[in-house]
């Protein structure tokens, strides 16, 4: 048994899929004794006292989904209450959507990106998988030999001759070889080759004001005094698990290693940190440290409302209203452009975005931000909005908005009646 070593799972109803892949590691975990057990608990039930019975080698988990948003202050004051009176607990969190994440908790995957943006979640869960490993290694039972048989003291004087005998063959063939051997004795093998420097650097600027997540490349070089392989890996104080490199040396020298890219923060969080190179093999070392600071900007101001624009009409989020006629063309965000009767389609304007995220929740900003930015459409078919269902926008003017409709359009000439939340950056 693995000495009572226990997994809690927090997680929101949106997060079956990817609690079935945690289940199946963890039942491997079980089998394998890495663990005693592990448990699941809904979001919606987590009670105050829920981890009261959590030990200092026991673990919790908060899969990160949209569904869990509500909730996520709340349990991520009880995990950091657990850290307080558990030092060595310790508290994950799975990005499985975008959502920020508390950066003193272990963070999964190691890539920092959101699972279900993944095109191979099987291959992200299989690294979440070896991460765990090292956090509950297999219990390893010493195997004792069985104490040599006793040494019975009759009859051992009969062997004497035979003692003797061996005895004097092995001094005649020692000095046999003595006669012969024409090797050097003060022959000395080789030293072994081994690091002798590391170092560590990361992109300016080395500080950050902006926008988060920001990413930093940090970069390093390794110098050995001659043929050797060496085994490294990147730590630091993120508490991220990153898996071990190899690098080739057939000669003395210095080679850089691959760079490699991390994202870190989020809106509203001033944040310092580092990251080295530890050298595993041939002998082990660790480079001095590459630190960097970031203070990333707050969450703009959000506003909410609603107006209607009608069909071929065009309508302007900044201004919260449906364009009038004879208004400049750069009031325009969209249109609700109708080329035939069910053909009509809400188009972007002077550059505005448009993302078809159908989300069931209000997202956040950053979702709204990061879903106009990567997955933006050039028009909307009227068909396919729903009440409740939100979408992302970027208007004109660089600002973001998401909407719903509160009411189904209709056939034509057809209204679109819009609630929306806008953020002033």
């Amino acid at each position: 048994m693995a000495d009572g070593k226990k997994i809690q799972i927090i997680h929101a109803a949106d997060a079956d899929q990817h609690l079935g892949h945690l289940k199946k590691i963890l039942d491997t975990f079980k089998e394998e004794d890495r663990i005693e057990s592990y448990s699941t608990i809904p979001s919606d039930a987590v009670a105050q006292d829920a981890f009261n019975t959590i030990g200092k080698e026991d673990m919790l988990i908060m899969l990160l989904t949209n569904d869990i948003l509500d909730k996520k202050p709340s349990i991520e004051a009880m995990m950091l209450d657990v850290k307080k009176r558990q030092p060595e607990a310790r508290c994950a969190g799975v990005i499985i959507d975008n959502i920020t994440y508390d950066p003193s908790f272990i963070a999964f995957p190691s890539s920092l990106e959101p699972v279900r943006t993944s095109e191979d979640m099987d291959a992200v869960w299989q690294g979440i998988a070896e991460n765990l490993k090292k956090l509950f290694p297999k219990l390893v039972v010493p195997i004792v030999p069985p104490p040599p048989p006793p040494i019975t003291k009759p009859g051992w004087k009969k062997w004497l001759p035979y003692i003797f005998g061996i005895v004097a063959l092995l001094a005649i063939f020692l000095v046999f070889r003595k006669c012969i051997d024409t090797t050097d004795d003060d022959v000395t093998p080789p030293p072994l080759h081994k690091v002798v420097g590391v170092s560590t650097t990361v992109n300016a600027p080395r500080s950050y004001v902006g926008d988060c997540p920001h990413k930093f490349t940090f970069e390093g070089k390794i110098k050995v005094t001659g043929p050797t392989t060496v085994k490294y890996t990147w730590v630091g104080n993120d508490n991220t698990f990153n898996k071990v490199d190899t690098l080739i040396f057939t000669q003395a020298g210095e080679k850089s290693i691959p760079s490699r890219t991390w994202s870190f923060g989020a809106a509203g969080q001033d944040l310092t940190g580092y990251k080295q190179i530890k050298i595993l093999s041939p002998n082990e070392m660790l480079s001095e440290k590459a630190n960097f600071k970031l203070s990333c900007k707050k969450p703009p101001t959000r506003t909410s409302g609603s107006f209607t624009v009608r069909q071929t009409w065009s309508g302007d989020f900044d201004l919260r209203r449906e364009v009038p006629s004879g208004a400049s063309a750069s009031q325009k965000d969209f249109w609700f452009e109708a080329r035939t009767a069910t053909n009509r389609a809400i188009v972007p304007q002077n550059n505005a975005k448009l993302s078809y995220m159908n989300a069931a929740t209000v997202p956040t900003f950053e979702q709204v931000k990061y879903a106009v930015t990567n997955r933006s459409q050039s028009e909307i078919q009227v068909s396919r909005l729903r009440p409740g269902r939100w979408m992302g926008f970027r208007t004109a003017n660089g600002n973001y908005v998401t909407f719903t409709v509160t009411h189904a359009v209709g056939p034509s000439p057809g209204l679109l009646r819009l609630r929306y939340y806008y953020w002033r950056e």
